[in-house]
C-alpha cells in the first residue's frame, strides 16, 4: 500500500494552491521532503494516513446507517439513549456524550421523534426540561443494525490485529489528550 506522502511526492514538482494558502513545494524523493518539512515527516504522513483511515471507517458505517434510512449520528443518539434507558436523557446530556458534535441536536432529535425511534417526555421537576427515550422502534432498528456492524468490525479484524488496534486506541487517546508535549510524546 502506497503512502500518501510517496504519492503526493510524485503527483507534481510545482508549488500548488490550496484555497488561499500556498502548499510547501511537493517534495521529488524522500530526502527533499525532509528536508522540507523539517523533522516531522513521520508525523505528517502519520496524520494523512490517519486521515484516510478515518475516513474510509467512517464511510464503511455510514454506508450501513444510509441502508437503514438514518445518518451516523441519529445512529450515535439511538445507541446514547439504548444505555439509558427507560430513563433517557436530555439534550444537554446527549450532546456530551456524543462522539461528534452536532450542528444542531434538537433538530436531530426532531427527525428521529419523526421517525418514531424517539419519544420526548416533560421532566415533572423542570417543565422546561424533557427527556427523548428510545422508543422499542428505536431499539429495534439497533438490533437490525448491530449485525452489520459487526461485519464492518470483522473485515477490520482481518486487517489489524488486537495489538495494532490496542496501540492504535492509545496513540490516538494521547493526541486528543490534554497535556504538554512532554507528557504525550510516542517514543518508537
Amino acid at each position: 500500500m502506497k503512502s500518501l506522502t510517496n504519492i503526493a511526492m510524485k503527483s507534481s514538482a510545482n508549488n500548488e494552491r490550496i484555497g488561499t494558502e500556498t502548499a510547501l513545494p511537493l517534495a521529488t524523493s524522500r530526502q527533499e521532503l525532509r528536508h522540507a518539512a523539517g523533522d516531522t515527516t513521520h508525523l505528517v504522513e502519520a496524520a494523512f494516513n490517519l486521515f484516510v483511515a478515518a475516513d474510509y471507517v467512517r464511510g464503511k458505517f455510514d454506508s450501513v446507517c444510509t441502508e437503514h434510512g438514518i445518518s451516523h449520528t441519529q445512529y450515535n443518539v439511538l445507541r446514547i439513549l439504548q444505555r439509558a434507558y427507560p430513563e433517557g436523557h436530555s439534550r444537554c446530556e446527549i450532546i456530551e456524550r456524543l462522539v461528534e458534535r452536532a450542528p444542531d441536536t434538537t433538530r436531530l432529535i426532531d427527525r428521529l421523534e419523526q421517525q418514531g425511534y424517539v419519544e420526548r417526555i416533560r421532566s415533572l421537576e423542570d417543565r422546561r426540561l424533557s427527556i427523548a427515550r428510545i422508543t422499542h422502534k428505536g431499539l429495534n432498528i439497533l438490533d437490525e443494525i448491530t449485525p452489520c456492524f459487526e461485519s464492518v468490525w470483522q473485515e477490520l479484524l482481518c486487517k489489524i490485529s488486537r495489538a495494532e488496534s490496542l496501540m492504535l486506541a492509545e496513540i490516538c487517546e494521547k493526541i486528543y489528550a490534554g497535556g504538554s508535549c512532554k507528557e504525550i510524546r510516542i517514543e518508537m
